[in-house]
């Protein structure tokens, strides 16, 4: 489902559990108003694009249960408006990138 603001614009992309497959386009940074990307339980793969770190609106962003490999962008510390984060139960390695002032519940966990 996606869900749009009185003027129009892309605030929510709910798809979980709908069997997406393919990659995340780096065009979803494109959606500069978005608030909230929930994705979980799909079979989505690749790497998770770093455009996601230049959504300044965003808030919750679910990516859980996917085939998502690979390091975490470093720029997801620039999202200062999230405040739930679910990576967990992907093929994910290297460190959480830092979120000040900012803990979130992760379940899952991450290679390193």
């Amino acid at each position: 489902m996606i869900t749009c603001s009185t003027e129009n614009l892309v605030v929510c992309l709910e798809a979980s559990g709908q069997n997406f497959s393919g990659r995340l386009s780096g065009r979803i940074g494109d959606l500069k108003n978005i608030q909230q990307i929930l994705l979980q339980n799909n079979n989505i793969t690749g790497r998770i694009p770093a455009e996601l770190g230049y959504l300044p609106n965003l808030q919750t962003l679910d990516l859980s249960g996917n085939g998502f490999y690979g390091k975490l962008p470093s720029s997801l510390d620039e999202l200062t408006s999230l405040r739930y984060l679910d990576m967990s139960f992907n093929n994910l390695t290297g460190p959480v990138p830092h979120f000040p002032g900012k803990t979130f519940n992760v379940m899952g966990s991450l290679s390193t």
